[in-house]
């Protein structure tokens, strides 16, 4: 499992935020290029004199593919986030979804004391130590986990990874878009540096603390129209 991808661990890091959960989500139209940063973020409200975000998840369009990585950074510099995920996709938040046109959307948020946060890069020549996945056993909070990868990446075997290893635990995420097989489609900021991985790459946040327990759930995007039908046959997607 996994013999093409070498181990390469990364340290966790402990949540000074305050107990209780707290997260604000923003869109804007991204037709504007670089001033589309400052309208998500004055969109967002996050308040100055609170704590900084310990994550935040940036969506950024096909559009400005090229711009995934300075906007990433721009925002998670100005956020003064822990850690920040870019993606390139669809961007829907805060009830609006941009179908005919570009847009950005950001979520971030603080977590409760004590939360650790360990962020963890697989790619054809990175995996993070199986310790990243699964630490210390019964007597540790379940973990939960943000998964969020490109399409050439080795998620499937990650998904059966952490499902071996963390059978109990939420794993939420999704895949990014790429326009190309070989253009970057995921940025990750952390320790204070942003940078753009290489196509086949996934990013990955484990989460886990006392005061911390993950959920997730599933919006349906349509409603069936006319009879329903039995499907006998597929090909491709």
């Amino acid at each position: 499992m996994l013999s093409f991808i070498a181990l390469v661990p990364f340290a966790a890091l402990a949540s000074s935020a305050p107990a209780a959960f707290r997260s604000s989500a923003a869109s804007a139209p991204a037709s504007a290029g670089p001033a589309s940063v400052a309208a998500v973020l004055s969109n967002l409200q996050w308040p100055s004199s609170g704590p900084p975000p310990d994550f935040a998840v940036l969506t950024v369009p096909q559009e400005h593919a090229d711009s995934l990585h300075s906007f990433s950074d721009e925002i998670a510099r100005k956020l003064s986030a822990r850690i920040l995920i870019g993606v390139l996709g669809q961007a829907i938040g805060a009830g609006k979804e941009f179908d005919q046109e570009p847009g950005l959307s950001l979520i971030a948020g603080t977590l409760p004391a004590d939360t650790a946060i360990t962020p963890f890069v697989v790619s054809e020549s990175r995996m993070p130590s199986l310790s990243t996945f699964d630490e210390g056993g019964e007597d540790r909070a379940r973990p939960g986990f943000l998964v969020f990868a490109d399409p050439y990446s080795a998620v499937s075997q990650v998904a059966s990874l952490l499902n071996e290893l963390c059978p109990s635990s939420v794993v939420a995420g999704g895949l990014s878009c790429p326009v190309s097989d070989s253009s970057p489609s995921l940025a990750l900021f952390e320790n204070g540096a942003c940078r753009a991985l290489p196509t086949g790459s996934l990013i990955g946040v484990r989460l886990a603390g006392p005061n911390f327990e993950m959920h997730s759930c599933t919006a349906q995007g349509a409603a069936p129209v006319g009879p329903s039908f039995v499907v006998t046959k597929g090909e491709g997607n």
